[in-house]
């Protein structure tokens, strides 16, 4: 959101008043934040509008030091360029903003929601975000080393994995539509990590492997969402999918693993896709797989299900999880290339 946004346009021509820029300087240090540059702050306005700057940089600074901030101010604090906003609690939904270069540490973010709002560079580390939404918003160059869940530290970089060919995702497409609440998602994940789903052995869920690397899967049991269970990068040290985080796919690709893994649907094992063979298949059938993206919608809120992730990745990656490939229909335990 640029300033003019909330501001207001004002015409004219602008000039800058030292004695107005001095206070700005003043009000920025006596709040404890980085001074942007001057065009950020006065850019299309006037002088009749100094005093509603300056009026708007204090309730905002003062809000800041308070330890909250509703959604208004949320905005204005990132189009102001107020960029440490750690252990500030955040409230409300948000939406197409962008909020770049913030400093979260330790934010408390439960509950809150954010649509489309732009968090490149934003740190995150350590923030609480039980419950958070990230929908359509973008986070693969935001920094989230650790999250906070109901008080507890969730490392997200254990067990990270970069990818050498990351280019059959395309993280910078968003347009993919919500999948839905899922309001046990919490209980369906947790019956599939531990593989006791209606207490039978069974896998109700594909697992996505790349480059012999085990990196989420669809669940196949109430809303088709994924759920990545280690954090991937790329070669650009972009992030592909976060630990923990559900993502929406893409609807075509959704029927199309739902058909192709209906045949081995009594199999008490996990069914398996390769993503170099599924891109292969894809582009054969006349749609390149670098076409389809995901869209993240927010973190599992169960503590305990991000070390049973790590276990069961463990487990994948020794070989000692049965699986059954989808397209061969071949019987196959994955190694770690």
């Amino acid at each position: 959101m640029g300033l003019d946004r909330i501001f207001g346009r004002i015409g004219g021509r602008i000039e800058e008043d030292p004695s107005f820029l001095e206070e700005v300087r003043r009000l920025y240090t006596e709040y404890g934040q980085p001074m942007p540059r001057i065009n950020t702050i006065i850019a299309r306005l006037g002088y009749e509008n100094q005093s509603q700057v300056l009026k708007t940089i204090r309730e905002t600074g003062s809000r800041i030091q308070e330890g909250t901030l509703s959604s208004p101010y949320f905005a204005k604090a990132a189009a102001l360029g107020m960029r440490n906003l750690r252990r500030v609690t955040v409230r409300g939904t948000i939406s197409h903003i962008e909020a770049r270069d913030l400093d979260l540490d330790y934010a408390e973010l439960s509950r809150s929601k954010f649509i489309g709002v732009d968090f490149s560079n934003t740190n995150f580390d350590r923030a609480e975000v039980y419950g958070t939404e990230f929908f359509k918003s973008i986070l693969n160059t935001a920094r989230i080393p650790a999250i906070r869940l109901l008080g507890g530290t969730i490392d997200l970089k254990m067990r990270e994995v970069v990818l050498n060919d990351s280019g059959v995702w395309n993280i910078h497409k968003s347009g993919i539509e919500e999948m839905g609440s899922c309001s046990d998602c919490e209980l369906h994940n947790g019956e599939i990590i531990r593989g006791d789903a209606d207490g039978v052995k069974l896998r109700r869920g594909v697992l996505f492997s790349q480059e012999g690397k085990p990196l989420g899967y669809m669940k196949l049991k109430g809303d088709r969402t994924f759920l990545a269970l280690r954090t991937v990068s790329n070669e650009k040290g972009e992030v592909i999918f976060w630990k923990g985080m559900v993502y929406a796919l893409e609807e075509d690709l959704v029927q199309w693993i739902n058909q192709r893994s209906k045949p081995f649907e009594e199999d008490a094992v996990w069914r398996l896709v390769e993503v170099e063979a599924l891109a292969q298949e894809k582009s054969a059938s006349g749609r390149a797989f670098s076409d389809l993206g995901r869209n993240n919608q927010r973190f599992l809120k169960s503590p305990n299900l991000y070390e049973e992730m790590g276990n069961l990745v463990e487990r994948i990656e020794k070989g000692e999880e049965p699986m059954r490939n989808i397209l061969t229909g071949e019987m196959h335990k994955p190694t770690t290339a």
